[in-house]
């Protein structure tokens, strides 16, 4: 009796570790290309906002 209570838990807790798998995975799968969209977008706007403060900046400057 106890061998099958035991055998019954493992089974339950290997079947949790299945499903939180596969909802990390669910989740990975959403999140990293919205990330990956984000990080580019901020990226490219912050190169223009660069590039326009280059231009605003006085050649009489130094910099």
């Amino acid at each position: 009796m106890m061998t099958s209570l035991l055998s019954e838990a493992a089974a339950q807790s290997s079947g949790l570790n299945l499903k939180g798998f596969v909802i990390v995975a669910i989740v990975f799968a959403l999140v990293y290309p919205v990330q990956k969209r984000l990080r580019h977008w901020v990226s490219q706007r912050r190169r223009e906002r660069w590039r326009e403060e280059e231009q605003r900046r006085d050649p009489r400057d130094g910099r």
